[in-house]
């Protein structure tokens, strides 16, 4: 999948949140010397097309839409640079249909099951460091209103990557 070429559509924790978020992935990004990026939870990722059609698009999917909220059920981490280490987001009903229902509208290139998390640090970071930093946020329990949708367009530079519209949800 060519990044450059590729949208995504996330989902925004509410403002109160999204700031505590903001400054954790902050902090973290200047500790280990990883691009920051916009608190976020991807609901589709890796599709393309026209913009002024994907935003359309968008504006469909997104029309009559409300914010909801998402309980966190841990942190982890993988050895991918964009999943270094993210909050585990419960895969409920609602959350679930959003992304069926965004996938319809998107039609985004092949999808595997749907994980919905929240990033807190990209980079090429050890394990051992990883679950250090686990031992030392305090983030649980808690839960998280989502309440704005974002069309971004991605580039293999995360710092490079393009906001072009949001949307509130009612």
């Amino acid at each position: 999948m060519d990044l450059a070429n590729s949208y995504y559509l996330w989902l925004m924790p509410q403002k109160e949140m999204y700031d505590e978020f903001q400054k954790i992935i902050q902090d973290l990004s200047e500790a280990y010397g990883t691009p920051a990026f916009e608190p976020h939870v991807t609901l589709v990722s890796g599709f393309s097309g026209n913009e002024d059609h994907l935003v359309k698009k968008t504006d469909a999917f997104a029309r009559g839409k409300h914010s909801f909220s998402v309980t966190m059920e841990g942190i982890d981490y993988t050895h991918g640079f964009l999943t270094a280490l993210f909050l585990n987001i419960q895969n409920t009903l609602k959350i679930d249909q959003f992304n069926t229902q965004a996938r319809k509208h998107l039609k985004p290139f092949g999808q595997g099951p749907y994980h919905p998390h929240l990033s807190l640090l990209y980079g090429d970071i050890t394990s051992q460091e990883k679950k250090r930093i686990i031992a030392s946020l305090n983030l649980l329990p808690r839960t998280i209103t989502l309440d704005k949708l974002k069309l971004v367009q991605g580039h293999s530079n995360v710092t490079q990557w393009r906001v072009i519209r949001e949307w509130s949800l009612q």
